[in-house]
């Protein structure tokens, strides 16, 4: 068995893992990234990274980075309705100072995350790890085991565990974490067609009868969402392949050619439209972040890296940042390297504990209690989550 020690061990290689890990080893911290899969190659993943997105990348230093890998600027998007574009909007007009969205494909995002970790000597990310076993000690999570490309055990040691492993979160799971608050009232059903000759490669809503999202993929193709309420798709696969196909074509008859090849439902990738928050998102030793914390998914691009940025330590008392990793403990001093979280969490009414005199007035804690910063009130969430979409 392989064993090794870090200050921080990541769960998931995605977005938001590899952009927290990213931002700890630049910090001096000792991290390890594991993700399940052997490489980034899969399909129907976020593409898109909006304005807000390409704000975060610059505040960190790393915009210029990532506009240096493959990708195109999208500066408008439009809207259909049977086949005609009716509207467009600008970004210009939304984000000025970043008036544009960023297409690239995510396997190439990813990729660039890893290439600028790796001269760090502190970063590692093994590729197919999958944790199957977090390691507790007297109620403390102190790390995790599973197996490296199915068939080599690992086990990791580290002073804080991060969940970073998506909306079916593996460590969510073993961490006996439940949700506070789960909504599911939409699907989307995703296919993937060659743009037409012609075709603007922009982002486009798709209003009609059949509603949807066209998106830019890479290299040169469409990929497009029917937008469902729940049980819908079932219904339609119930209906028969030819029903479908005619459905399909209704939802913009650039896709006629694609509905008249459908012989099965293979091309189809259903997505589950859930906002899952989960009643508490750390305890000792261990933290969620991105899509394993706050499910809002198929969301707009950013929010994983959001969370991960949040997340990182901060100097801002002066403390040091580097060597062990103390940020998710349960000792007051803790509080100054949550501080970005809970500026950002806020929102008027906050949702953690904190005494610690660094934090913004609405974040402290009036009343004596825990010291924990990692000490959740119970939060209702907003009623609009649940309404259905019109």
């Amino acid at each position: 068995m392989t064993s090794v020690r870090a200050s921080a061990c990541i769960v998931g290689g995605g977005p938001a893992g590899l952009m927290l890990g990213l931002l700890l080893a630049k910090r001096g911290a000792d991290v390890l990234v594991l993700e399940g899969h052997e490489d980034f190659e899969r399909e129907f993943r976020g593409e898109v990274l909006q304005p807000s997105t390409a704000h975060l990348l610059d505040e960190l230093g790393l915009l210029e980075y990532v506009l240096a890998q493959p990708h195109s600027l999208l500066e408008v998007g439009k809207i259909r309705l049977n086949g005609q574009e009716v509207g467009e909007f600008r970004f210009k007009k939304i984000a000025p100072r970043y008036p544009y969205a960023i297409w690239m494909p995510q396997p190439i995002f990813l990729a660039a995350m890893l290439r600028k970790g790796t001269p760090f000597p502190s970063f590692q990310c093994w590729m197919g790890a999958k944790v199957t076993k977090l390691l507790e000690e007297d109620g403390k999570v102190v790390g995790v085991s599973g197996f490296r490309h199915g068939k080599e055990p690992f086990e990791v040691r580290s002073d804080v565990v991060v969940g970073a492993d998506g909306r079916h979160s593996t460590v969510a799971r073993l961490g006996r974490f439940e949700p506070e608050y789960e909504h599911h009232d939409f699907d989307v059903i995703w296919f993937t067609i060659e743009q037409p000759p012609g075709w603007s490669s922009t982002f486009y809503v798709s209003l009609g009868e059949v509603r949807g999202l066209m998106l830019p993929k890479y290299p040169h193709h469409i990929q497009a969402g029917i937008v469902l309420p729940t049980g819908d798709w079932r219904r339609w696969r119930q209906d028969g392949v030819a029903v479908v196909a005619e459905r399909v074509r209704r939802f913009d008859p650039i896709f006629a050619g694609f509905a008249a090849t459908l012989h099965d439902f293979t091309p189809f990738f259903p997505l589950e439209g859930i906002i899952r928050l989960m009643r508490e998102w750390a305890r000792d030793g261990l933290l969620l972040i991105g899509d394993a914390a706050h499910t809002m998914s198929p969301a707009v691009s950013g929010v994983a890296r959001s969370r991960a940025r949040i997340c990182k330590p901060s100097s801002a008392c002066g403390r040091p940042t580097s060597g062990r990793f103390t940020a998710f403990s349960s000792e007051p001093s803790a509080c100054c390297s949550a501080r970005g979280a809970a500026i950002r969490s806020c929102g008027g009414s906050c949702r953690r504990c904190c005494r610690c005199s660094c934090a913004p007035r609405c974040c402290r804690r009036s009343s004596a209690g825990s010291s924990s910063v990692l000490r959740f009130r119970r939060w209702t969430p907003p009623s609009a989550f649940a309404s259905r979409p019109g």
